[in-house]
């Protein structure tokens, strides 16, 4: 078979896709790189099918009662998209979800204290028995911290998401046994925390706007 026709038949391939297929794919993906409970995918197409062929469809969401992302439980999660294309061609192919655009998108997920805390426990860090307390607006992370000689070590400060994707710890206070902690130092330990969460790799690109945090539990939406 020449070229042109291993591309018609590739073409056909995924032109002959149905919605109900769509959603099927980003589902496989999803649970190939996150674990979720409770996942459903909706695809709603376009009154067109020649839009469907083409990988253009009036909305997509996806809502799951959790996704455990780099082991942090996120429940639930909820995000969608209106007026927006996918790349079929990458879908078939690569089982990649690629959004080409998309016209309006939503996002919404949440952790709790205590799943946030679970996912700290696993993570291998120079910081022993690091704990996160969440208040109004703020969060203080404590532990011990090995530089030299174990040292209390307690930061305080508050969450932001300048590329709408990552979630960073910006500190306001930064101490240990008392006294501030050297900017060198600092640094360092901002460098293995952060970003706490990152959202680049979830299908259909959600954008967080706003990052709420409260006693006992955050909340990201877009």
């Amino acid at each position: 078979m020449g070229l042109l026709g291993v591309f018609l038949v590739s073409s056909l391939a995924w032109a002959a896709l149905t919605p109900a297929q769509v959603a099927g794919r980003i589902k496989s993906k999803i649970n190939s790189k996150w674990r979720t409970s409770n996942l459903v995918v909706n695809v709603v197409p376009l009154a067109d099918p020649a839009q469907t062929a083409k990988g253009h469809f009036k909305s997509i969401s996806v809502s799951a009662g959790a996704v455990y992302i780099h082991d942090i439980k996120m429940a639930p999660v909820k995000m969608s998209a209106a007026d927006v294309t996918l790349d079929l061609n990458q879908l078939v192919r690569q089982n990649a979800v690629v959004t080409k655009k998309r016209k309006t998108g939503h996002f919404y997920a949440r952790a709790t204290e205590n799943d946030l805390n679970k996912a700290l426990k696993r993570k291998k860090n120079s910081i022993q028995n690091l704990h996160m307390s969440l208040g109004n607006g703020s969060l203080t992370f404590t532990g011990t911290y090995k530089f030299g000689i174990g040292a209390n070590l307690k930061l305080t400060g508050r969450l932001e998401c300048p590329d709408h994707y990552r979630v960073n710890f910006v500190p306001t206070k930064a101490s240990v046994n008392g006294v501030p902690l050297p900017a060198g130092v600092l640094k360092s330990v901002l460098a293995k925390m952060n970003p706490l969460l990152d959202f680049r790799k979830l299908p259909l690109s959600p954008r967080i706007e706003k990052v709420i945090v409260q006693p006992g539990a955050l909340t990201m939406s877009g």
